[in-house]
C-alpha cells in the first residue's frame, strides 16, 4: 500500500463516526510526508456528527486541496434523536458550529439525509435547518436517500 501513497489524491474516511479513532490524523500525516505536501489531496469526512473532530486533524485537512465534510442529519431536535438513538441534537449542532468557527476556505458541507416513512413529512424542517445553518457558499448538497421503497 505504501507504494501507492504518492499517487493517491482522494482520501474518503467514512463512518459511523471517522473521528472516534487517531487513524484520519495518522493517515494524513503518512501521506503528507510521501507527498511533501497536501495541496493536491481532496479529503473527505462521512460523519454522524457526534464526535467533534481534533483540532489537529482539521489543521491537517486545511492544508489539503479540499475538503468535504458530509454530515448526516435525517431529521431536526427531537425527531433526529429518535432517528439517530441515542445521538443528541445539540452536540450536532456543537460538531457543526465547530467546523464552520474554522473558517476554512477549502471546506464544503454536504449533507445526504435518509428519508425513511419516520421522516418524511418534516423533510421541510430539515430543509429549514439547513438554509439555517449553511449559507450556499458552505452547502454543497442536501440530497435525500429514498429508503422508503418503490
Amino acid at each position: 500500500m505504501i507504494e501507492t501513497l504518492p499517487d493517491l489524491i482522494n482520501v474518503q474516511f467514512l463512518g459511523g463516526e471517522p473521528f472516534e479513532s487517531p487513524i484520519a490524523l495518522e493517515f494524513l500525516k503518512l501521506l503528507k510526508s510521501t507527498h511533501g505536501s497536501l495541496r493536491d489531496v481532496t479529503v473527505h469526512f462521512q460523519t454522524n456528527g457526534s464526535i467533534k473532530p481534533d483540532e489537529t486533524l482539521m489543521s491537517l485537512a486545511a492544508e489539503c486541496a479540499r475538503i468535504k465534510f458530509n454530515i448526516s442529519v435525517d431529521g431536526v431536535g427531537e425527531r433526529f434523536e429518535y432517528h439517530r438513538y441515542p445521538l443528541r441534537w445539540e452536540r450536532i449542532n456543537t460538531t457543526v458550529d465547530y467546523v464552520k468557527s474554522l473558517q476554512l476556505k477549502n471546506l464544503k458541507f454536504m449533507n445526504l439525509a435518509t428519508l425513511t416513512p419516520l421522516n418524511a413529512w418534516y423533510y421541510d424542517e430539515l430543509e429549514k435547518w439547513v438554509k439555517e445553518k449553511f449559507n450556499d457558499l458552505d452547502l454543497i448538497t442536501l440530497k435525500p436517500n429514498k429508503s422508503i421503497g418503490q
